[in-house]
């Protein structure tokens, strides 16, 4: 089998341990795309990082933002998902009595929210399931979402990969957090770096022995001629 797309997480997976992104992950995409393998990035964060990411790294697929829910191809950018649901949620979250810091980076999001690591997930979804509320709260390594719950980052690739004509059989996913568990429903063949949550090392098909970006560049070497244009 050989593939033609790479799915792949930022956060945790292609940086270092300090949020930078990592030289060798740089290396390694460069020489998919230059093999003609479209990678694809796949994010929490806004939009606009992915689009700077992508044009210095020099990937050329499609850009997944916002947790799935915005996505742009071709330059032309789609919200997948609501809005104000997240928006309606940040209200009822802060009515409870909820303290919640949200993180400088909303100037750039269209359709979630992200809030700061010291707000308490376990008791903002206590307050999601009770109120019913239609969102979902996603934490990673770096800040929480709130994100309308119909969007994920493995619905938004699965249809991004229908509208390039792409099996999933021809797609590899890389990632580390929680949320990135919904690509490994969809990606044939699963990356997880050492750092990654257990919940994806049990679901990865190959686990890296080296962490963050460099664990991401050794599991590219390793399958690198199973990659083809």
């Amino acid at each position: 089998m050989s593939y033609k797309i790479l799915a792949t997480d930022i956060d945790g997976t292609i940086t270092d341990e300090k949020g930078r992104i990592h030289l060798k992950a740089v290396e390694w995409i460069r020489k998919l795309e230059d093999k003609g393998v479209k990678v694809i990035l796949v994010s929490g964060r806004p939009l606009p990082f992915l689009e700077s990411l992508s044009l210095f790294v020099g990937t050329s697929g499609p850009l997944i933002a916002e947790n799935g829910a915005v996505v742009n191809i071709d330059g032309q950018t789609k919200l997948l998902g609501d809005p104000q649901l997240a928006k309606d949620a940040l209200f009822v979250l802060k009515s409870a009595g909820i303290p919640i810091a949200l993180d400088i980076d909303n100037a750039y999001r269209q359709v979630d929210i992200s809030i700061r690591l010291d707000a308490d997930p376990k008791e903002i979804s206590t307050v999601i399931q009770e109120r019913n509320l239609p969102v979902s709260i996603l934490v990673t390594n770096v800040m929480l979402h709130l994100v309308d719950k119909r969007v994920s980052k493995g619905g938004t690739l699965s249809k991004v990969l229908k509208d390039m004509g792409i099996m999933p059989s021809e797609v590899v996913v890389s990632g580390d957090s929680y949320n990135d568990l919904p690509l490994f429903e969809i990606g044939a063949f699963n990356l997880a770096v050492a750092n990654a949550a257990e919940a994806l090392q049990s679901k990865a098909n190959r686990v890296a022995k080296g962490m963050y970006g460099e664990g991401f560049a050794e599991l590219i070497q390793e399958i690198f001629e199973k990659f083809n244009s």
